[in-house]
């Protein structure tokens, strides 16, 4: 039997494709920027600016100037050496044709002209030109300028030597408009730039980041002297603080580690990690490091002076309301992928641990009025931890015991048409008999409850699940109290609290 009649393809070698450099990155762009929705298309700007970034990791760039053109290209332009330009001897071509079209081409694998890049695999500025309706580099080095110009990936002009450049100027520009075959009816978010440029200005200490989008008529400039401390400091601009930021820096087997960490009073807590300015939005081992190093040195210190006695402690206990910036120089890590989105270099983890436990442990010794804030804060988000549990507990055991059946002093209605069905709550066993005397039995029911029970604005939650009156009222009611927005099972429609004196002649006296 044929395949054809099995309804099977043919396959064979005139069904291998094989796809390079721009035809690959236009049919599987979510291999190298994530996906082609907005963040996909701001992740080509972010390739574009890192490698600029290098260039001040270097020593070579001061300043990096962006611009979002009314035609919605931007260009990213920078003072750095300049993207090389001479022609390789192997292929014939331009260096810098090579840098922006041939997939694995890089000045960085073998750490010579950068010990430590956020590009890696000689891949983001291929995917920016792939991914680009046009896009235009112009180059200024060795005293020229020189310029080309690509579409979708490919190189429509030589390289030019436009004349002299100004004198001692040299660096890059890109300019680039994303293709809208892959980038429909998107447009550059300014807020989204901005955010982002003034987060590099906060690791990158001294690089100065303009942003200008002439669309909107709006420009910033970003530059920050003190780093990462001025970035914490930043993002708790609007909290209320347990301590000055506290900043950790050391160099570890040519990984530089740079922490900065600051206790607010609330209960949210951010932890950003970064390598060679890459932001790893989904953490990593630096990460794991950071949480290890940081509860080992606050739990050995908070037992030596007594704020941990007979404490149960977890992890989640010392971050809450913590604010920390990890931020990593490696010369040679190891991502998940190639959008950076995880840090994955084993070795990492070790580093930093070892950082945070032994510089934080000093502080802690030298600065004990705030290492004693902290660890108080650490103790309350334990001891909330634990009283939430003993509540959750309290709550499991208390319906499991109501669960058995309605309250024995309910004195209940024998219709079940919930939502015409009445309860009056009585002042005790004996007004309880009398108002029983006289209710319509069908629709209306009894419940006789003690006094003034419990304050439950002051009661702790598990206390007031411990009561029994409340129990009784709770059960009789129907209400499941670990849901209270969940009125279904709620067994009448009407609640009356029955004045004193009054517990005769309910059935024509009192009605709803």
């Amino acid at each position: 039997m044929s395949t054809e009649t099995l309804g099977m393809v043919e396959y064979g070698e005139d069904n291998v494709q094989t796809l390079r450099d721009a035809a690959h990155i236009r049919h599987r762009p979510g291999m190298y920027i994530g996906n082609t929705d907005i963040e996909g298309m701001h992740h080509l700007v972010w390739e574009v600016v890192y490698n600029s970034v290098d260039e001040a990791l270097a020593g070579y760039c001061k300043n990096i100037n962006v611009a979002v053109h009314i035609d919605g290209s931007i260009s990213i332009a920078d003072d750095g050496r300049g993207i090389p330009v001479g022609v390789k001897a192997d292929t014939g071509k331009s260096t810098l044709e090579e840098a922006l079209t041939i997939a694995g081409s890089s000045g960085k694998f073998n750490n010579d002209a950068y010990k430590t890049s956020a590009g890696l695999h000689g891949m983001g500025a291929k995917a920016m030109n792939a991914l680009s309706e046009w896009c235009e580099a112009e180059v200024r080095r060795e005293g020229h300028v020189y310029k080309m110009e690509f579409v979708r990936g490919y190189a429509t002009s030589p390289l030019q030597n436009l004349g002299q450049a100004p004198k001692g100027q040299t660096g890059t520009t890109i300019t680039f408009k994303p293709d809208p075959e892959k980038f429909a009816d998107l447009a550059f978010d300014y807020d989204r730039l901005a955010t982002r440029f003034q987060q590099i200005s906060f690791l990158n200490k001294g690089l100065r980041l303009t942003i200008s989008d002439e669309r909107i008529g709006k420009s910033e400039v970003f530059h920050s002297e003190r780093g990462i401390a001025e970035y914490v400091e930043f993002l708790n601009r609007n909290e209320p603080v347990e301590h000055p930021s506290i900043y950790i820096s050391k160099q570890v087997e040519g990984v530089t580690v740079e922490v900065c960490l600051q206790y607010i009073t609330g209960e949210t807590k951010l932890e950003m990690c970064f390598t060679n300015n890459a932001y790893n939005k989904d953490g990593g081992t630096h990460l794991s490091g950071f949480r290890a190093g940081l509860t080992r040195s606050i739990t050995a210190y908070g037992k030596k002076e007594n704020f941990f006695q007979d404490m149960e402690l977890r992890g989640d206990d010392f971050r809450e309301g913590l604010t920390a910036v990890i931020n990593i120089s490696h010369p040679q890590p190891r991502f998940e992928s190639q959008t950076k989105v995880k840090l994955t270099s084993p070795e990492v983890e070790g580093m930093v641990s070892g950082v945070m436990y032994e510089m934080l442990s000093d502080y802690l010794e030298k600065n004990p009025k705030e290492a004693k804030k902290i660890c108080q804060k650490v103790a309350l988000t334990a001891e909330l931890r634990l009283a939430a549990k003993k509540a959750r507990d309290a709550l499991k055991n208390r319906k499991n015991a109501l669960s058995g059946g309605l309250p024995g002093k309910l004195y209940d209605c024998t219709s079940r048409d919930h939502q015409h069905n009445e309860l009056f709550l009585v002042e005790g066993d004996s007004a309880g008999g009398s108002a029983e005397s006289g209710r319509d039995r069908h629709y209306q029911a009894i419940l006789p409850l003690k006094g003034k029970v419990l304050n439950v604005e002051k009661a702790k939650f598990e206390k007031l699940l411990e009561n029994n009156e409340i129990a009784a009222l709770i059960g009789a009611v129907g209400v499941d109290i670990d849901n209270v927005e969940d009125v279904s099972k709620v067994r009448y429609g009407k609640f009356i609290i029955l004045p004193i004196g009054t517990a005769t002649g309910i059935g024509h006296s009192i009605v709803g």
